[in-house]
């Protein structure tokens, strides 16, 4: 026997077309963001420090002038530091950052930033990208309940779950050093809103999103999966696919070397208060200095945590698909956003915005349904996003840092036991 999502509501019943017809925002909405995207933005300028972008903007330079190699200088000690003095000398004398970390981007991603770098100042790019995360906090809030309901947020909601999510730690953190993580995020959530109506839009924004950041690939790849969002997924894939033969048709020399900066920290544990891993954690006693230690070997514990950890969020997903009776697609795609961040040698504190799609769909369904303890949950992770971190240089791992890998493990849990009513998810059968 099937048990229904919602009381009075069959398990069978269509999705309402009128669902599927709704807009991402409404043109109140749409300008609501604009507007706050510039006065936020202007607004927290003369704060940013813009360390981060310099490793976009820095790279791009070099890269102008065909300096790949200087471009992807990394020290083999210090993650976040390029180790180069022709880095050193662009970052005291174009640049208004402190200091500036590597660039370990892909080589089409150097192209696209020779040419900002050129037309654009170190300053104006960073105000451009401070505007952009702003613009991404309400983007990300409507397609977030867009993508979990299939209705549109309200405008009231919206102004105030917007502030509220400026004021996150990470939030705080990536408009502080000018990451380009909240405008990734909200592309990819965006992509999971629209992927069914609009898949080709949803197409270029997860591309967009995977070309710069990589791990969106999976998302794509779990789009292809789910025939509802499959043409979005494809268009996703065929884009990445034709930016990758491009790269190792035009730069093959230069994806080799990107392949080996990697390469050359692919088994090692990325140490540093900002970083939210186990490893991260387990190893705090050998950082010494501001930077990000490397530390390679080590024990068995980081490796077998995770492992664990997946086999637990995989238990929990199939024993709620088994208890819906029907697949639960929309927390797979959450899942295949969510995981591989979750899951790899870096988890930025920046990253934690991503937790905001899995929380907005907690609370609504609470909501929906009167259910207090996943409200109290969902409300109770998103305060401890305002936690404020201590970038402590001591032996002993930031209190914020462990927060946040229990966050991480906490609500992906809760996401995987997630059960979307019937009519707003998608089927392993394309809907008429």
């Amino acid at each position: 026997m099937r048990i229904p999502d919602i009381p009075g509501t069959p398990d069978t019943l269509p999705r309402p077309p009128e669902a599927d017809a709704a807009p991402l925002m409404t043109p109140a909405g749409w300008i609501l963001s604009a507007v706050w995207a510039v006065a936020a933005g202007l607004a927290w300028f003369p704060r940013v420090v813009g360390d981060d972008w310099t490793s976009l903007w820095v790279g791009g330079r070099l890269i102008a002038r065909g300096d790949w190699r200087e471009a992807y200088a990394v020290s083999p000690l210090d993650f976040a530091y390029p180790d180069s003095p022709v880095w050193d000398a662009i970052v005291a004398e174009q640049t208004s950052a402190p200091f500036g970390h590597p660039f370990v981007h892909s080589p089409g991603v150097g192209v696209a930033m020779s040419l900002v770098s050129r037309v654009l100042s170190f300053d104006a790019s960073l105000l451009a990208i401070t505007v952009g995360s702003a613009f991404a906090v309400p983007l990300l809030i409507a397609a977030s309940y867009r993508f979990w309901t299939q209705r549109t947020l309200v405008l009231p909601v919206l102004s105030i779950g917007t502030v509220f999510v400026w004021l996150t730690v990470p939030l705080v953190i990536a408009r502080v050093v000018g990451q380009t993580t909240p405008l990734i995020i909200a592309c990819c959530v965006a992509a999971m809103a629209v992927a069914a109506q609009r898949p080709r839009v949803a197409g270029v924004l997860l591309a967009v999103a995977a070309c710069i950041k990589l791990t969106p690939v999976v998302l794509a790849v779990g789009m292809l999966a789910v025939p509802s969002t499959r043409r979005a997924g494809a268009w996703a894939a065929v884009l990445v696919a034709v930016y990758s033969a491009v790269q190792l048709i035009f730069l093959p020399e230069q994806v080799a070397l990107w392949a080996a900066t990697l390469g050359s920290f692919s088994d090692a544990h990325l140490v540093a208060p900002m970083n939210a891993t186990v490893g991260s954690i387990l190893y705090a006693g050998e950082r010494t200095t501001e930077g990000v230690a490397v530390v390679r070997g080590g024990s068995l514990v980081p490796a077998t945590a995770t492992a664990l950890f997946v086999a637990a969020v995989v238990a929990l997903f199939v024993w709620t698909w088994r208890r819906s009776g029907r697949f639960p697609a929309k927390v797979f795609l959450a899942l295949c956003l969510l995981g591989p961040m979750a899951v790899s040698q870096i988890l930025w504190l920046h990253y934690s915005v991503a937790l905001v799609l899995p929380l907005i769909g907690i609370l609504a369904y609470a909501v929906r349904r009167s259910a207090w303890k996943p409200a109290a949950f969902a409300l109770g992770a998103l305060a401890l996003l305002l936690v404020r971190i201590d970038f402590t240089t001591t032996a002993a791992p930031s209190p914020v840092t462990v927060l946040h890998v229990v966050l991480w493990a906490a609500v992906l849990a809760a996401t995987a036991l997630l059960r979307v009513p019937a009519e707003v998810d998608y089927r392993l059968a394309r809907t008429p």
